[in-house]
């Protein structure tokens, strides 16, 4: 009995071992995969914090070139409104001019109230020498702009200002502007 005891013990022993054994290998392969999973869910986590960084970065140096391209376009009007006034007297009768081709009857020229006072009269006396048919006057009012005038045939009006003008050559100047400030992409690649 004894020897059938020992047997039986050394068997469910076997048994242990072999199930131990097992278990251990198993719990090996659970780590092993819980190990590769862990590691490649904390790739996938820094990719993406990696590509959310460089799509903020983009961000911030697009916002920045959008200010620069602004302030470009800002200059410019403050360039032209503050130009020598022999210069400007003539820009003004320029814009009136080409605005004002093909119109007839009374015009009424609104300036703001610096150009209003610095140049309205010369600007009129020149628009009525050109003795094309358009009876020129100034408005008794100002404008708020920043320089440039405003024109009213009636009840049409032609905005001259400055900013009216600069937003309209803007999409046509933009690249340009961009060329400039920032060079070509092929100078930013490699420089």
């Amino acid at each position: 009995a004894e020897a059938d005891a020992a047997r039986i013990l050394a068997e469910a022993d076997a048994e242990c071992a072999a199930i131990l054994a097992v278990a251990e290998e198993n719990a090996a392969k659970l780590r092993t995969d819980a190990e590769d999973a862990a590691d490649a869910e904390g790739a996938s986590v820094v990719s993406r914090a990696r590509a959310a960084a460089e799509t903020e970065r983009r961000g911030i140096l697009l916002a920045g070139r959008c200010r620069a391209i602004d302030a470009a376009f800002s200059a410019a009007e403050k360039k032209i409104c503050g130009m020598p006034s022999e210069n400007y007297l003539g820009f003004l009768v320029a814009l009136a001019r080409e605005a004002s081709a093909g119109q007839s009857g009374e015009c009424t020229v609104t300036l703001n109230r610096s150009d209003r006072v610095s140049f309205g009269r010369a600007l009129i006396e020149q628009m009525k020498s050109r003795g094309d048919g358009i009876e020129w006057r100034l408005s008794d009012g100002e404008a708020r702009i920043s320089g440039g005038l405003l024109l009213d045939f009636g009840k049409t009006r032609i905005d001259c200002s400055v900013a009216s003008l600069i937003a309209e050559a803007r999409p046509a100047l933009e690249a340009d502007v961009c060329r400039l400030l920032f060079g070509s992409g092929e100078e930013r690649k490699n420089g």
